[in-house]
């Protein structure tokens, strides 16, 4: 006895369940998509085609050396330091041109900031290097100022985790933190290349999220 063919009904049933599945199935592997780019110390497919460098890879410390006696450690991603001697921790590669960025967190007090083009142990941030401070309100360069070269204001204190954007180019530079353009400075004239440094001054600062696209 030969089977009849499915009802219109049954095939509008069977095609919506097909819809329905592959459906399901795009969004599960959109959702797990957006889950690999958002997790910390990696790079988007995006920004590996945009030509940026993972700095900081959440495990170890390869590509940094320590300048100072800091006790500079990693834990859960996060680089950090509490104690010890005044100094960097820095790239072991020296940079020219870039789009750099970082995440950071610094206890209230706390004292630090973000090195560019530095030697291992500069001298005087705003003649051998730019130090972008990150710094109480009450400090004579608070954060997202350049010491010894232009202040800044309004930049509230906060534990939470904060998103420092900065442009160098030149002697132009460009800073952001969480996406707002805090400084607009220019140098007539600028240090060319060196490192990037992540400085320990006092209490506690964490990093994560460090990368770098070369201009």
């Amino acid at each position: 006895m030969g089977t009849s063919a499915p009802s219109l009904t049954v095939r509008r049933l069977i095609l919506l369940s097909s819809v329905v599945l592959s459906t399901f199935v795009l969004c599960g592997k959109a959702s797990r998509h957006a889950a690999a780019d958002d997790a910390p110390n990696t790079l988007s497919e995006k920004e590996l085609a945009d030509g940026w460098i993972l700095l900081f890879d959440g495990r170890t410390k390869s590509g940094w050396k320590v300048a100072n006696k800091g006790n500079w450690k990693i834990e859960n991603g996060i680089l950090s330091a509490t104690q010890g001697d005044v100094g960097l921790l820095h790239t072991t590669s020296k940079f020219g041109d870039y789009l750099l960025k970082v995440d950071f967190r610094a206890a209230k007090g706390t004292n630090s900031g973000i090195f560019l083009r530095t030697s291992p142990k500069p001298k005087r941030p705003g003649s051998d290097c730019y130090e972008l401070n990150i710094a109480p309100p009450d400090n004579p360069f608070p954060t997202g100022s350049f010491v010894r070269q232009k202040r800044v204001t309004g930049v509230a204190e906060t534990d939470d985790w904060r998103t420092c954007e900065v442009t160098a180019q030149g002697g132009h530079f460009l800073v952001k933190i969480d996406g707002k353009k805090v400084l607009d400075f220019t140098h007539s004239k600028p240090v060319g290349r060196g490192h990037i440094g992540l400085q320990f001054n006092s209490g506690k600062i964490e990093f994560r999220n460090v990368k770098l696209k070369p201009l």
